[in-house]
C-alpha cells in the first residue's frame, strides 16, 4: 500500500494492492517490493524527510486502512494506531512505534 497526503498532512488517496498470501510468501514479497518500487519511482519530487500526517481512514474490500485516535483505549493518554498492521504511536511522535 502507498498512502498519499498533501503538504498539510491531509489524506488524499491510496494505492492498495494484494500481492499474494503466505502460501507463496517469497513470491508475494518479491511482487510487493517490485510494485512499491514502481509506485515510489512515479512520485514527483520524492524526498526522504520527516513528515506529519493527520488521522485518516479508508476501506478497501472490507479491510480498514487508517491512522486512528485510540486515546480512549489508553485511559485518555495520546495514542494513534496504524491499521491494519496494529502499529501504535505515542508522544513524542518521533516515528517510534509499538506492536
Amino acid at each position: 500500500m502507498l498512502h498519499r497526503f498533501d503538504a498539510d498532512g491531509a489524506y488524499t488517496d491510496s494505492d492498495i494492492w494484494f500481492a499474494g498470501t503466505s502460501e507463496h510468501e517469497d513470491a508475494s514479497i518479491d511482487r510487493a517490493e517490485a510494485r512499491l518500487a514502481d509506485w515510489l519511482d512515479a512520485l514527483p519530487g520524492r524526498v526522504f524527510a520527516d513528515i506529519a500526517i493527520r488521522l485518516f481512514q479508508v476501506g478497501v474490500d472490507g479491510h480498514v486502512f487508517a491512522l486512528v485516535d485510540w486515546s480512549a483505549e489508553y485511559d485518555g493518554d495520546d495514542h494513534a494506531e496504524f491499521l491494519p498492521d496494529d502499529l501504535g504511536f505515542d508522544p513524542p511522535w518521533d516515528g517510534c512505534y509499538d506492536t
